[in-house]
């Protein structure tokens, strides 16, 4: 729960924003965010942090039960970086193992579910690329010298104009099909 935000100064004149959020485990706590992008909306931060937060927590349990940064006495880049991926691969390994033994899903659905998530990577790859390809036309156009310099910004902007409206479209006819999420 967002409480409230701020954008103030540093004494170093360093704007940041500040995002108060109330604590989960204690609602008369709250937690403050940082953020030196004040541009990113409080959803945003706290998005990110969230993010944040699993990697710290996974180099708190590294350090914690495997013993990374102690370990290993090498002060050379490469055997440091070795050393953490051996214990990042312990690390997966034993909470593979916590999960297939906790998780009431077998390791079939796991599987399934894995690949029909990996399955829309590259279907989200591909609907970025025709974008790019189709916002690229009247720039292309341009350098082939078919359109003319003052109808360049016009046509670029009935191209992008063009792929709104198609999105809009599938938009709307997804929620047809699969019905409205938020109204759910």
């Amino acid at each position: 729960d967002i409480i409230c935000s701020a954008i103030v100064k540093t004494k170093g004149d360093i704007p940041i924003k500040l995002v108060f959020i109330r604590n989960r485990n204690c609602s008369n706590e709250y937690l403050a965010l940082l953020s030196t992008d004040t541009s990113l909306d409080c959803e945003e931060i706290v998005r990110l942090y969230a993010r944040r937060w699993l990697i710290e927590t996974n180099f708190r349990a590294q350090k914690q039960y495997f013993r990374l940064g102690t370990e290993s006495s090498a002060r050379d880049y490469d055997n440091l970086f070795a050393f953490m991926n051996i214990s990042s691969i312990r690390y997966i390994m034993l909470e593979f193992i916590r999960r297939y033994n906790i998780d009431e899903r077998s390791l079939g659905e796991l599987f399934r579910s894995t690949c029909q998530q990996l399955e829309d990577i590259p279907f989200v790859s591909a609907i970025e690329s025709l974008m790019l390809s189709f916002n690229n036309i009247a720039k292309k156009l341009f350098e082939a010298k078919v359109l003319k310099k003052n109808c360049f910004a016009k046509a670029q902007k009935i191209i992008t104009d063009s792929l709104s409206d198609w999105f809009t479209g599938i938009c709307r006819y997804l929620k047809q099909i699969l019905g409205d999420p938020i109204a759910t």
